[in-house]
């Protein structure tokens, strides 16, 4: 078991039609640890995709590293520097990470089952074995009875769930999710937060998800941090157990109501008023 790790990081996005540089993100520490939700919030522009881009290999940062740290023997943390012997270097995209685009990025000429083994097809693993994972995760996300649907058939909600179900199949020990729930409706939105919270608790993986909403982020976070304007850096971290909470009570609107989660709503909201009016 092992830490999603950022170190020191800073990314500069160079020119091209731009005349100068732009420094996106300075001085990132980020630690991402087994069956935590972390969620990074803040003004548009403060680097957030760019951080998760990172994490999934798509970008190598400009200075600083991203890497896995080990756990220790006793099963504890070992907080490494990436030169650590235990560490290895994140440089580029692989299976221990799963994506979740903000739009669900789907094939729109196969069907739902298709889409969801698309990854297990291309790397090689035979049919009937690549449906029965494939099975395993619509069932978790609620879509068994959909499997030979065409995708433009389905809700937005369902697409975004077909594209949750096509992460897994890779069985990563890392979900990334970029903004997944921007594009639905309210209702449908509240019922995705709440079968995300579900299925990091039954697979017990290690989420990094970005949103642009701040209820959202308190309502799902472990970890919550705030993200400063551009460049982007980590100003703020809270530590939350509302999705917890959640988990045991089975009603959203509970949880969302009461005082303590309003209070950090409410100072969040604050910060990033804040940060906007300052830069």
């Amino acid at each position: 078991m092992s830490s999603l790790i950022a170190s020191k990081v800073d990314f500069i996005y160079r020119a091209k039609q731009r005349e100068d540089d732009v420094l996106a993100l300075q001085d990132i520490n980020l630690e991402v640890e087994d069956e935590s939700f972390v969620v990074a919030i803040g003004a548009s522009g403060c680097g957030k995709t760019t951080l998760l881009n990172m994490f999934a290999g798509f970008l190598n940062p400009t200075s600083g590293k991203i890497f896995y740290g080990a756990a220790d023997k006793t099963g504890g943390k070992k907080k490494q520097s990436a030169t650590d012997n235990g560490a290895k270097e994140i440089t580029g995209p692989g299976s221990d990470r799963g994506v979740v685009f903000q739009r669900h990025a789907l094939l729109p000429w196969l069907n739902v089952i298709d889409n969801v083994s698309f990854g297990l097809k291309l790397q090689g693993v035979r049919k009937q074995e690549r449906e029965k994972v494939s099975m395993k995760y619509l069932e978790l996300v609620g879509l068994e009875d959909f499997v030979t649907s065409n995708i433009y058939e389905l809700s937005g909600g369902m697409q975004q769930r077909v594209g949750i179900a096509r992460s897994l199949t890779s069985d990563p020990s890392t979900l990334l999710m970029d903004e997944p729930l921007g594009a639905l409706d309210a209702l449908t939105r509240e019922n995705t937060q709440e079968l995300i919270l579900d299925i990091w608790q039954k697979t017990s993986k290690k989420i990094f998800f970005i949103t642009h909403s701040v209820e959202e982020a308190i309502f799902m976070a472990t970890h919550l941090i705030v993200m400063s304007p551009r460049p982007g850096r980590i100003t703020h971290t809270f530590e939350l157990d509302f999705g917890k909470r959640y988990l045991k009570v089975r009603d959203a609107r509970k949880i969302k109501s009461l005082p303590e989660f309003i209070k950090v709503r409410e100072q969040i909201l604050e910060i990033i008023y804040s940060d906007e009016k300052n830069s």
